[in-house]
Order: C-alpha cells, then sequence, then structure tokens
C-alpha cells in the first residue's frame, strides 16, 4: 500500500504547490468586484488539470508502475487510481476553502477537519479486518469526499461563491468515463497500447481546452 502510495503522491505535491501559490492570490483579489467569477473559473481549470494528470498516471500504469521495484508490491496498484480520485476532491475541498479563510470563519475549517478524522478512524477500524489495505484506499476517498460536499454546502450559506457545477461534472465524469472505458481498447503490443492510452488522454485535454477557451477568462 505504501509502495503504491507513491504513485499518487504526484497529485499530493501538485496540490500543496498549488495551495502556496493560491492562497495569495485568492487573497489579493478580495477587493476586486469580480473575484467570485475569478474563484470560479480558477477551479474550473484546476479540475480539468486534475483530472488530466489523474488519467496520466492510470492510463500509463504500465510504465509508472516500474518506479516500484518490487515486482510484489504491483498487486496494490489497484488503490492507485482510487487514491489519485481522492486527491481530486482534496484539491477541490482545498479551493472551496477560501469561503471560510476570507469571511473570518475558520472554525469551520476545524469542524471539517475533526469529521474527516473520525470518518477515517471509524472506517479504518471496522473495514480493514475484512478488506485489508483496500479500505484505507476507500476510506480516504469517502472522507476527502464529504469534507468537499460539506464545505460546499456550509461555503454557499456563509460566503457563496457560485461555481460552476456542470464543469465539475463534465470533467470528473469524462475522466472516469475514459478510465473505465479504456481497459476494453488495451492490445497486446505495448506501444501500440500506449499511443491508444494517451490518445485518450489527449481527447481529454483538447476538450478542456475548448471548453475553458469558450468560457472567456475574468483574471
Amino acid at each position: 500500500y505504501s509502495a503504491s502510495y507513491k504513485l499518487a503522491m504526484l497529485v499530493t505535491i501538485l496540490l500543496q504547490a498549488y495551495r502556496y501559490a493560491a492562497e495569495p492570490f485568492f487573497f489579493s483579489q478580495l477587493k476586486n468586484r469580480d473575484r467570485n467569477k475569478i474563484y470560479s473559473h480558477i477551479m474550473n481549470v484546476f479540475i480539468a488539470f486534475v483530472c488530466g494528470v489523474f488519467l496520466l498516471v492510470t492510463l500509463n500504469l504500465d510504465v509508472f508502475k516500474y518506479f516500484i521495484q518490487n515486482e510484489s508490491y504491483w498487486v496494490g496498484l489497484q488503490v492507485v487510481p482510487i487514491l489519485l480520485m481522492a486527491n481530486i476532491f482534496l484539491g477541490i475541498y482545498y479551493n472551496q476553502s477560501i469561503w471560510y479563510k476570507l469571511s473570518g470563519k475558520t472554525k469551520f475549517g476545524a469542524y471539517i477537519a475533526i469529521l474527516g478524522a473520525i470518518l477515517t478512524i471509524v472506517i479504518n477500524t471496522i473495514y480493514i479486518p475484512a478488506y485489508g489495505y483496500m479500505a484505507s484506499a476507500w476510506a480516504t476517498l469517502i472522507v476527502y469526499f464529504v469534507q468537499m460536499v460539506i464545505s460546499y454546502i456550509l461555503g454557499q450559506k456563509h460566503y457563496p461563491i457560485t461555481y460552476n457545477l456542470k464543469k465539475f461534472v463534465l470533467y470528473i465524469g469524462l475522466a472516469l468515463i475514459i478510465y473505465f472505458t479504456s481497459p476494453y481498447l488495451k492490445v497486446n503490443n505495448f506501444l501500440l497500447n500506449l499511443l491508444i492510452q494517451n490518445g485518450l488522454l489527449l481527447m481529454f485535454v483538447l476538450t478542456a481546452i475548448y471548453f475553458e477557451r469558450k468560457q472567456k477568462s475574468p483574471v
């Protein structure tokens, strides 16, 4: 599990770098009348980007798995897509968390974090004995999803930001459709298979670029 988790660290590292750059920018836009449009647009681009990273790793696991030198650990690769999607939800939560920072209601951040910790302990305690490390992966996904949803609901109540939920569904939905469809398109030739898988990735990237260019950036 630990070895496979390292492959999901790519998104985690990107999230940390993004947080350091994004938060000062969000605060700098506090007096901008169009700040909510800017926050919404950045969220759209962010989701498209991390979904692209999700596909980059999952569609090329046959390559990335060689970063794990011990082949006996490759059985754990099944947790990678789950953890990558979990980190997408975490990234969305990070974006949404700006609402309680801008409104000065940071106590809600603590409440959400505590709830996440409790859920993590409960799910792992109940399901690890039966399902092993897979339970840990699913616990991570469920907790980050719950935190994202709760943050969105509270944010709309205390500091409304009109996010484009259709874009959320479009990018995440398309990424998942491509991921679940890709195994049926695999062939025995390694190079040809690599070409097909990355062709699917390119299709996603071009789709995201099309929809983001269609919408004029407020930044």
